[in-house]
This record gives structure tokens, sequence and C-alpha cells, in this order.
């Protein structure tokens, strides 16, 4: 199913239902840190192929 409109949630390093800031609760030298960066480097267009529609409205911030 094709969809017209595709819409993804925002995803942060703090987000504000975590603690202010989760970054600051891993330790500087674990390997999520590396993971986080790698994958805000990828182009948003290049999961579109494999994204099949649907989903959920964005979350309010409250």
């Amino acid at each position: 199913m094709k969809h017209d409109h595709i819409s993804f949630k925002e995803y942060t390093m703090d987000n504000l239902s975590l603690p202010s800031n989760i970054a600051d609760l891993i330790p500087r030298d674990n390997m999520a840190h590396v993971v986080h960066e790698m994958v805000e480097r990828i182009p948003m267009e290049t999961f579109l192929p494999y994204y099949k529609g649907g989903g959920t409205s964005h979350t309010r911030q409250v």
C-alpha cells in the first residue's frame, strides 16, 4: 500500500519524556554514541523505498 503523505516521529536524544539529556546517562566511551552518530548521518531518503506507509500521527509536545 502506497501513501501520499509520509511522516515520521522526530527522534532526539533529549526527548522530554526521558531524562533531560539521555546521552548524559550513557558513558562517553559507550558504543551507543557511535551508533547514534552513524544513524544521524544516513539521509532519510535512504529509508523511503522500504517504508510501507501507515503508522501514527506526530506526538504532540506538552
